[in-house]
């Protein structure tokens, strides 16, 4: 399913990049708008992002895997792409810590 997105052998690293970005950015909208709104909808919603960010993460982790030991691509590239995406992991905790702070300091 995912692979729809990939037209090309190189597609998979500009999409995996792509997508590592949206990823942090949204996440990071919503944290936002969760801090100066104190609103615990953006709770749920980052609850949720979070669920929708990982399984799209992961897919595209799991195809940069696959051509890894394929050799489809130059390793270089693919190592590259898979500690992109692997950067959005710390980032989530500490959002999540960060979160749960906003959250225990609501009135």
């Amino acid at each position: 399913m995912v692979r729809l997105i990939i037209n090309n052998k190189y597609g998979i690293i500009q999409n995996s990049k792509i997508l590592a970005i949206l990823s942090y950015i949204i996440g990071t909208v919503i944290l936002i708008l969760f801090y100066l709104l104190e609103d615990t909808f953006f709770m749920l919603l980052g609850v949720i992002y979070i669920c929708i960010a990982l399984w799209f993460n992961f897919s595209f982790l799991g195809i940069l895997l696959i051509d890894y030991f394929k050799k489809i691509i130059s390793k270089k590239e693919i190592i590259t792409s898979i500690l992109i995406i692997s950067l959005n992991i710390p980032i989530v905790i500490g959002y999540y810590y960060l979160a749960m702070y906003i959250l225990s300091s609501m009135d």
